[in-house]
Formats: structure tokens, C-alpha cells, sequence
């Protein structure tokens, strides 16, 4: 009983959607922050099948191939969708991790992640990275980028044409002596 109280303090405290299913993928437990993330109350998802409760339409044959994978005794870790109560889908990461209890049963402790807004700024970095290489290449005159030994990262095509120089020539130990003697 402790360590039944002890397990489930431990699962309420995880900052992330928990959920553990049996060996039918059905969902024998879930924290908050799973119904929170899903939108959903623990009479709402007890005994229900997982990849019915939260796996997209479209998504459905990835989430079986998934569990099937946890149950043969694989981890998995997955950056995918899946869909609330009320049907907005979410990106999240999925982490499943097959467990074994005391009885010899076979479980799934799931963990989920709403990833959504990280994945918002990876494409904003994305976009500002291709502004950047874009604005580096077009700029009308000769630009070098050095890394603190003074090697060359990279240059602009009018730097190479300015000085008549190949980037493999300019990289070359010492190469900026060509130019710079």
C-alpha cells in the first residue's frame, strides 16, 4: 500500500502525460498532466484502448506499429501527433516504455509531451537560418565568416570572385595567406 501511495505521488509530480496501459493497450491509469494534455477525465479513458482515445484517423497504422513495438520489449521515442477530446490534433513527443510488474504482467508506461510551440520556434529558427544564408549569398560584395582560429567557415561567391580564390583553396591551412600574405 506505501508503495502503491508512493507510485502514484511519483506519477502525479511528472511535469509530463503519463499514462499506463495493460497488455490490451487499454489505459488501467492516467496523471493530471495526461488528462489535462488530452482533455479528458479518468472516467472518460479507463479501460478505453489507447489508440482509439488519441491517435489520429490518419495516424492510426503508425500508434499500432508503435505499441507493438513497446510490447515486444522496445523503447520508443516518437515526434508525432495525436487528438484531444475535443479533436484539435497536437503535436507531441511520445515516449513508451515497456514494463513488467511483480506478477509478471505485461504494462506500457507512456509519456507524452505537448511539443507544439518548440516546434513553432525550431520553424521560426529554420526561416531566420534561411534569411540569413539567403542575405549572406546575395549581398553585392565580398563577405567571409572565420571561426576563431581564423579558418575559414564560410564566403559569399563575390568574395571568391573578388580575389579569384576556390573556397577548398581559401580553406587550406594557412589559406587566407594567399590573400593576406
Amino acid at each position: 500500500e506505501a508503495e502503491n501511495h508512493y507510485f502514484k505521488q511519483l506519477l502525479e509530480s511528472i511535469p509530463f502525460g503519463i499514462v499506463v496501459l495493460n497488455e490490451h493497450d487499454q489505459v488501467i491509469d492516467a496523471n493530471s498532466g495526461f488528462l489535462k494534455l488530452f482533455n479528458y477525465t479518468t472516467e472518460q479513458i479507463r479501460h478505453s484502448f489507447i489508440n482509439d482515445l488519441i491517435v489520429p484517423e490518419e495516424l492510426k497504422s503508425e500508434g499500432s506499429i508503435l505499441t507493438e513495438r513497446v510490447y515486444a520489449g522496445n523503447e520508443i521515442f516518437k515526434e508525432t501527433k495525436r487528438r484531444t477530446s475535443d479533436g484539435r490534433v497536437i503535436d507531441v513527443s511520445v515516449t513508451g516504455i515497456p514494463i513488467v510488474t511483480a506478477s509478471g504482467q505485461k504494462q506500457v508506461f507512456g509519456i507524452y509531451q505537448n511539443i507544439t510551440a518548440n516546434l513553432e520556434i525550431r520553424k521560426q529558427l529554420e526561416q531566420e537560418k534561411l534569411y540569413f544564408q539567403t542575405l549572406f549569398k546575395e549581398l553585392p560584395f565580398g563577405v567571409i565568416l572565420m571561426n576563431d582560429r581564423e579558418e575559414l567557415v564560410d564566403c559569399n561567391d563575390n568574395f571568391l570572385s573578388m580575389f579569384q580564390y576556390s573556397k577548398a583553396e581559401l580553406s587550406q591551412p594557412n589559406g587566407f595567406d594567399l590573400i593576406f600574405p
